[in-house]
């Protein structure tokens, strides 16, 4: 009756930008996506809810089909059962590497991947052996990155529901909530 507000924040997928962990980013895609399904779902049974989703900012600077390989392959990404940093905790929990990945991982690594992440290992260091994962899983589905910071790219604004149309063009990531509570104002809810 009265209106609500509700924030879903998908916060993994910047953590896995700043470490450049594809399969980090496509599982917090994938959870963000579900979550978007059923405001969506919400929004087309209420009729008066209005759904948007963005972003604040890119991370990592990702490129799909690195390097002479124009052709980005999700079939590695599937195969990871847990994210890198998972993988490399585990790691050092129960220090051994080949039980972990392959309860992990649904490929067999080759020998120079397996020795990289024993190496890695080692160092009993979860950064180094997370690195070491992503760096297979990168190598893998051709994936690259340019930073490990932020980038200045433009983010997508999706929105869906009554007063849609106030999202639509290009606009300052910081006008979004002023759209937003004028369009609560206008309302009164």
């Amino acid at each position: 009756e009265k209106g609500f507000f509700l924030m879903v924040e998908g916060s993994q997928i910047d953590w896995a930008g700043h470490s450049n962990d594809i399969v980090g980013a496509m599982s917090e895609i994938q959870d963000f996506e579900a979550a978007f399904e059923k405001a969506i779902d919400f929004a087309k049974k209420d009729g008066e809810t209005l759904v948007v989703t963005t972003a604040d900012h890119s991370t990592g600077g990702l490129s799909l089909g690195k390097g002479d390989q124009y052709n980005w392959l999700t079939e590695p990404l599937h195969a990871a059962k847990r994210t890198p940093d998972f993988m490399a905790e585990e790691i050092i929990k129960n220090g051994n590497v080949e039980k972990t990945v392959t309860e992990y991982i649904d490929f067999q690594l080759s020998e120079a991947e397996l020795k990289a992440v024993k190496t890695a290992a080692e160092s009993k260091d979860v950064e180094k052996i997370a690195q070491a994962l992503r760096k297979i899983f990168d190598e893998r589905s051709n994936t690259g990155w340019t930073t490990g910071g932020h980038t200045g790219e433009d983010v997508n604004v999706y929105a869906y529901g009554p007063q849609a149309e106030a999202f639509s063009g290009q606009i300052d990531n910081t006008d979004q909530a002023k759209i937003i509570f004028g369009l609560v104002d206008a309302t009164g809810q």
